[in-house]
């Protein structure tokens, strides 16, 4: 959809739009329901055949420091083997398959394909090659995660959870009431902001702002 000020212009059939990843305004994507990838080059959308008809939950990618490249990742879940799958975005190609994830897996964020972090019903890692759960902490859910960096990440759920990794240990900031659900968080720096609901999704919107100091 484009808003030009007065009204909305829909470039697709509407579909509720999950996640939207972006590494500059000419490179734009945005994943949803019924397996919707729609990738923009700064002057056209175009519509990526994703090979599922499921909900896409979450997409993010990262330019590579050393080499340039951008590796783009979707969580998307297909009818056969292998189910749950992270499938790798190019603007020039169709997806390819990068790896499966655990059937808990909702949210993820990475800064390079060597380490994959993970969030759902567990926190999880992937490092050469396999996931591991991380044991010990909140049972809630944990909906979304993202970082600035590798020792700066955050993982926020319901009943206000909120988590941070900061390289070597997890630490619980906050866990309020099960009517608290923070369904959204994005890090800058030593700012995080997390965004819910109160009464359970769909009702009153709450945004939680937080200030820590920064992680060498």
């Amino acid at each position: 959809m484009v808003w030009n000020g007065a009204q909305p212009r829909y470039l697709f059939q509407p579909l509720a739009v999950s996640k939207i990843w972006a590494s500059s305004e000419n490179d734009i994507y945005v994943v949803g329901g019924n397996g919707f990838i729609a990738h923009y080059n700064g002057s056209m959308w175009r519509r990526v055949e994703s090979g599922t008809t499921t909900v896409i939950n979450d997409i993010w990618g990262s330019i590579d420091r050393a080499t340039g490249d951008t590796l783009v990742l979707c969580r998307a879940t297909f009818s056969s083997p292998p189910n749950a799958r992270l499938l790798r975005l190019n603007k020039h190609h169709p997806p390819t398959f990068f790896a499966e994830y655990p059937s808990g897996l909702y949210s993820l964020w990475f800064r390079n394909q060597a380490h994959v972090f993970g969030s759902g019903l567990q926190v999880y890692w992937r490092r050469l090659g396999l996931w591991e759960t991380v044991m010990g902490l909140s049972s809630s859910l944990k909906i979304a995660i993202r970082a600035s960096a590798e020792n700066n990440i955050f993982c926020v759920g319901n009943s206000g959870l909120v988590l941070q990794f900061n390289g070597e240990t997890w630490h619980q900031h906050l866990q309020a009431s099960g009517q608290y659900w923070l369904t959204s968080v994005s890090v800058k720096e030593n700012v995080v902001c997390a965004a819910g609901s109160v009464g359970g999704l769909g009702s009153v919107g709450i945004v939680w702002i937080g200030l820590h100091p920064m992680t060498k």
